[in-house]
Formats: C-alpha cells, structure tokens, sequence
C-alpha cells in the first residue's frame, strides 16, 4: 500500500503515517543502547545522517525533549510523525528532496537550520513560514529552488530579521538597511495575486472509502500487535549490558566530557581558562568583604550603566589587573573583536553598544557576558607581589597593637585592626592556595594497580566493663556479675 494512503484521520491524536512497501524507515530507537520508552523520553539528541531513508518512524512520538536532529543526506521527501518533538532546536536536513517547509509551523524554539540541496520553492510561501520563528540564528538554504529567485537574499533579510547568518555569510547592517529600503517598494510594484475560485468539498469514492478503512484496520491490528509484544516482553537488567563506545552513539558533548574527566589533569588544565560555577557566584555569608566575581566586577565597574568606552576601560582593567580576590585575570583584551563575540546571544545587544555610542548596557549585564569569557590565572610573581604587600601590612597591624602607635602614647593598636588582621589572613591564605592548585598540572599520574602498596592501619586498644551471668555456689541463686574486657581496634587495615 502506498505510504500516502497510511496517512490516517479521525483520531484523537495527530495523523500517523506508515511506511509503504519500499520505504526505508529511520528509526531513531535504533541510536540507543537502552531500548524502552524510558529512555526514549529522556534524549536529546539523534544521529540519522547518511541512511537512505525516506520516512521517520512513529517511534518519534517517544521522543518527548528531543533538540537536535540529524536528518542530512536522506532521500526524505517530507517530515511527518514530529508534533510531539516541538522542543527542537536544531534540525539538519541538508541533501534530502524536501519540497516544502510545512512542517516547520511546529518547532517554535527552532535556532539553527540547513536545509541546503533540496527541491524547495515557492519564497513567499516559505517567508510566511520562517518570519514566525522568532529564535531561528542560523538558516541555509542554498542550492534550492527559491535561492535562485530575484532578491532572494534581500526578503529573507527584510522579511525574517531575526536570522543572523544565512547562507553561511553573516547578515550586516548594511544589507539590513538596504533590505528596508528595497523590498517594501519591490512589494508594492509586484502584481497582485489572481483570486482563485472555491474549490468544492471533494466526496471519496468508494473505493477510496474501502482503501482508508482497510488502513484503518491496519494500524488498529498493528498497534495491537504492539502492545501484546510489549506484555511479554522479558527485559534485561542493565547490569547485566556492558557499556562501551560500541553499544551507544557517542556525541560531541559527551566526547567533550570523557576527555576533560579523563585525567586529574585535563581538569584542572580546563579550569585554568575557564571559570567554575562556585567562581561566578560563589559569596562567602560570613564575611562581607569577599564578594561573588559578579559582585566585584560591579564594584570594579562604579557605575550602574555603561557605555562602549566604559566597558573597554573595564575589560582593559581586568586584563592586566585581574581580581585579585578570585585570582583571576581576562583572557581578552577588547571584548568587542575576536574570539571574545562567540556568544551568539550577547552579539545583538554588544552590536547595539558598539554602533552607538550613546547607549548604555547595565553593569549587572556587563559583568555577566563578562564571566562567559576566558579568564586565566594570575601569574606566580603577580601572587607573590599581592602576597607581599599583605604580609608587610600584616606585621605593621602586629607592631602597632603590641608596641603601640607612637613612643609616647600608650595606645596599644587601633580599631578594627582585629578585622583587618583576619581579613589579610583569609587573603594570603587564598591566594597561596591558588599557587598550590596551578602546580596540580604537572602531576603525573598515578601507578597502574599491579604495583603492590604497603597499607597503612592504626590499631586502638579499648578496655570496657562487661556483665556476665553465672549462679552463686553457696545460694544456686543467678546472678550478674561485672567483669573488666579489653579489646584491639584496626582502621584502614
């Protein structure tokens, strides 16, 4: 039967479509190690690139958080079972024989899509479609059929501004301005449409009523089959399944992962660069004098709005002064070029403060696109001059309160030199210990576990008072007696 006649309505769930006799189904259960809807329902991302497929599975409707999809170089010609996968947020559908992108209505948080080499057509009619995804950055749709039609650059810009990078080229100011000016009048010079008739309510035949209740019957004995197979179906503990890079997809963020945890190392050489959650926000409640890296750089900032020139003079600071709290320094210079603009998020609001140069970014935000950067540790002579500074000033406190301020005055140190003393102390203990972690780089890794290591153990001895039952020879009566015991207690043995 036909894939377009497995296409059935009058449910309460949306249309399912089934595959025909020579579809190439992709199914996505088949990226899992663990089968099960459990499982189903907590993944986020499928691979199916590269497959010959030209139908998505039912399977689909499991997928409850999925958000990335890979769907490139497939002979898929439409994109059905996906109204349950509303979470998506990147789809890759590039070498494929899509002719239309209907089935874009449902994916309302869509960022990043590329759809290059297709059969697309028709750009106004894909323009109402892609105007209405309000989070779409990333777009590609060259090699298709509307790339080719006139000012097909211009529309896309005018018509869906929110897309920052179309055709692999970053959209400009310039061609934003152009695109305002060009296509409201292109619009308006464009022939109006021809008003098409009504078209009549179509009546099935009935041999097409005969071909949609035998589909009908279908899946209702199909869906039955399905759900005697899943009550005897005998599961396998999971400790009994060994893991390995062969039994489950590995993906970019778990490679990240395994290679950063790799080794003690690999750690802290990525904290090096690159700051922890405690770092950001840690704030420590017993002491008002140590603030969050939030907090300082908003002290070190003085103002609640900053314009571009504050915000250079505030980046150049901490690029040679550093925090001296959190030992930190910015890894960039000029955080308005470079590597420093990666986030796709901050690029809009740091472009508004870069062209004008009367706007203003609040502090409280600049400090926070601030921590999404690269901040390195400070060097050990840097620590060494803090540290020496610290305990010069540290020694004159001890001085003061123990000889006094002056040779005729009595008064044995100040107020709040107690305060001061802690707060210098707290300090030069962070700041050494900062020195120490730097150092854990170089450590090389532990010996295999066929070198055999002498176990170390500490024995306690205990003496306790114990009652003992026994019978009175003269009366035969029972009674209870204290006896002394002692006893030999081993830790880590």
């Amino acid at each position: 039967m036909p894939a377009n006649l497995d296409k059935l309505t009058g449910s309460d769930g949306p249309p399912v479509v089934l595959p025909g006799p020579g579809d190439v189904v992709l199914d996505p259960v088949s990226c899992l190690a663990l089968k099960g809807k459990k499982y189903q329902a907590a993944t986020e991302e499928v691979y199916l690139s590269n497959r010959g497929g030209t139908i998505l599975s039912e399977s689909f409707r499991n997928f409850l958080v999925l958000e990335v999809c890979w769907f490139n170089d497939n002979k898929l010609t439409r994109l059905d079972n996906l109204e349950s996968c509303f979470r998506i947020r990147e789809l890759y559908v590039q070498n494929n024989r899509l002719v239309s992108l209907q089935f874009l209505k449902q994916f309302k948080f869509l960022r990043t899509f590329l759809a290059s080499n297709n059969q697309i057509r028709n750009l106004d009619k894909q323009l109402q479609l892609l105007s209405k995804l309000n989070f779409l950055k990333k777009c590609d749709l060259f090699d298709n059929a509307i790339a080719d039609e006139p000012d097909y650059r211009l529309r896309m810009i005018y018509h869906a501004p929110q897309v920052q990078i179309l055709d692999r080229v970053g959209v400009k100011l310039e061609e934003r301005q152009r695109a305002e000016q060009v296509v409201p009048n292109m619009d308006l010079a464009a022939p109006s449409q021809p008003v098409k008739a009504v078209k009549k309510a179509y009546t099935f035949t009935g041999m097409e009523q005969d071909c949609f209740r035998l589909a009908r019957t279908i899946r209702n004995e199909r869906k039955r089959v399905e759900e005697d197979s899943m009550r005897t179906q005998v599961f396998k503990r999971s400790d009994d399944i060994e893991l390995n890079p062969q039994t489950f997809q590995v993906c970019r963020r778990l490679r990240d992962n395994q290679l950063r945890w790799s080794d003690p190392s690999r750690i802290v050489e990525h904290e090096a660069k690159n700051l922890t959650g405690w770092e950001k926000q840690w704030k420590d409640l017993s002491c008002d004098t140590h603030l969050s890296m939030q907090g300082q750089i908003e002290e070190k900032a003085g103002k609640e709005e900053l314009n571009k020139e504050d915000v250079l003079e505030l980046s150049s600071k901490l690029h040679q002064e550093g925090l001296e709290d959190a030992g930190r320094m910015l890894v960039p210079r000029n955080v308005f070029v470079g590597a420093a603009r990666k986030h796709a998020d901050w690029d809009a609001k740091l472009e508004a403060l870069e062209q004008d140069p009367e706007a203003t970014m609040p502090a409280k935000d600049v400090a926070a696109y601030l921590l999404t950067l690269q901040w390195t540790n400070l060097s050990n002579e840097a620590i060494d001059r803090i540290v020496g500074e610290h305990n010069k000033l540290s020694k004159l406190v001890v001085k003061r309160s123990t000889f006094g301020t002056t040779v005729e005055d009595t008064k044995y140190g100040e107020e709040g030199d107690a305060e001061l003393l802690s707060f210098l102390r707290d300090k030069t203990a962070r700041l050494e210990g900062l020195k120490s972690k730097k150092s854990e780089i170089g450590l090389v890794p532990k010996p295999d576990a066929t070198i055999l290591r002498k176990s170390r153990s500490d024995v306690f001895s205990q003496s306790y008072l114990r009652p003992q039952r026994g019978v009175d020879e003269a009366t035969g009566r029972t009674v209870v007696r204290i006896a002394p015991s002692s006893s030999m207690t081993r830790i880590c043995g």
